[in-house]
């Protein structure tokens, strides 16, 4: 994955910025924002104490000078000599991997961490983890320039929107009933039993596996799409739904069920990440095979996601070539949904501002039918909904919020034993009530 969107407006950008402060007068201090409210972080913001403020999710990033502050909220004030000049944002990057750089973590929040350099060099990230054996990348973080206020993370319950305005259509049929998170979670178990690196044997076991299953659906034709990922062949499993009454509009629901570890080649289990996303995308293809859309529907299963997100890649590429891109109006991926940290359930919505309205149907969607504590972000990058939004169709992922906390990301230890069907069963409810709103029942 290119790494690398530094930009060489690294001199530039920093002009907006009033650094002619003494450095020594000033500190770093995290708040705690969680769930405080739309109106008390407004005033938060307001603090003429601040030069600045970043939010990220639960936390609240400030420059300010260095004294008490007087506030309402708890806070930690950093020990890092403030250097704003060598401030960056990471994108995606896991909270294991992030502690190989030569930098100082000052706040994380959803898929996104503020970093300071402990040098005047731009932060290395070729401390990330890549193949064993190869030199592909399986990490996705991206280093970015630093701007501060700036929305990194929003949480709903620190929105004024989530308050104020419903999307929801209450006349709509649901699907919910439907959902079989038992069977979600057998899904789960046999797609984590394959070796599933993209350039083993053991994924095209756990593809004829999928395409068996899609099979056995009434009204779904399935398809293989072809695609390289290197000098390897590789394969997108599709399975289309024709909507009944409006078949060229159309809707994706994807996950990636290619996976990864420190030593691929051996074992590569991968049951969070992302057999939990791809039993998701199962799931959702029996539910609605059960109810049948009036819209049609595409259930795809991506490979080489964990190498550079080659199967969306070539599945939007295919849609421009052919000339269906207008026709697809919103994409929902799976992408690691079955981890929670604790009691409290939490989902990430990540889109950028061409998939607002269907970002906002998912997070009403999660407030009319979930428990689930909902965050979101405009900030997206490194999984299989970025493709589709560089081409200017909305797609929102959808992913645990305790992803960036996930001890076995990446390793062989992610085993089936570490998911959680009440966390996948929150996310599957938020996703097939939004869908049923999309896409229209019979």
């Amino acid at each position: 994955m290119n790494i690398w969107r530094v930009a060489v407006l690294i001199g530039v950008v920093w002009g907006a910025f009033s650094f002619t402060h003494d450095s020594s007068s000033r500190v770093y201090h995290v708040i705690n924002i969680d769930k405080i409210g739309p109106e008390e972080l407004d005033r938060l913001k307001q603090n003429q104490a601040f030069e600045w403020w970043t939010e990220l999710d639960d936390q609240m990033l400030v420059l300010s000078e260095e004294y008490v502050l007087d506030l309402n909220q708890s806070y930690q004030t950093l020990p890092v000599v403030p250097k704003p000049e060598r401030l960056y944002l990471v994108r995606n990057g896991h909270s294991r991997d992030l502690n190989g750089l030569d930098a100082d973590i000052l706040a994380s929040g959803g898929k996104s961490s503020v970093i300071q350099s402990r040098s005047d060099k731009v932060p290395d990230l070729s401390c990330l983890q890549k193949d064993k054996g190869s030199n592909m990348p399986h990490s996705h973080a991206g280093l970015f320039i630093f701007e501060p206020n700036r929305v990194l993370v929003k949480q709903s319950k620190n929105s004024y929107r989530i308050q104020k305005k419903k999307l929801w259509n209450q006349d709509a049929p649901i699907n919910l009933e439907a959902l079989d998170v038992e069977r979600w979670l057998d899904a789960t178990t046999k797609l984590s039993s394959f070796h599933r690196n993209t350039k083993g044997e053991g994924i095209i076991d756990a593809r004829n596996w999928l395409v068996d299953e899609l099979g056995k659906l009434p009204g779904v034709e399935v398809s293989l799409q072809e695609f390289s990922v290197g000098n390897t062949m590789s394969y997108n499993v599709i399975a289309k739904l024709v909507g009944s009454q409006r078949p060229d509009e159309w809707y994706v629901v994807g996950g990636h069920y290619d996976s990864t570890s420190e030593d691929p080649l051996i074992r590569a289990p991968g049951a969070e990440d992302n057999a939990s996303g791809s039993a998701g995308v199962l799931e959702m293809a029996r539910v609605f095979a059960e109810n049948p859309p009036a819209a049609t529907v595409f259930f795809i299963f991506f490979s080489g996601e964990e190498q550079n997100l080659y199967g969306s890649k070539a599945h939007v590429e295919r849609l421009i070539e052919e000339g269906d891109a207008d026709k697809l109006k919103g994409v929902i991926n799976m992408d690691m949904i079955g981890y929670a940290k604790g009691d409290t359930l939490g989902v990430l919505l990540e889109t950028e501002e061409v998939a607002t309205e269907l970002m906002q149907l998912l997070e009403d969607s999660a407030a009319e039918f979930t428990d689930m504590e909902v965050s979101t972000t405009f900030n997206a990058w490194g999984s299989d909904h970025v493709p589709y939004l560089r081409k200017q169709i909305p797609a929102v992922l959808t992913i645990d919020r305790d992803w960036s906390g996930y001890p076995s990301y990446h390793k062989t230890t992610d085993t089936i034993e570490k998911v959680r069907p009440d966390m996948a069963a929150e996310i599957l409810k938020m996703n097939v009530a939004a869908l049923s709103q999309l896409a229209g029942l019979k």
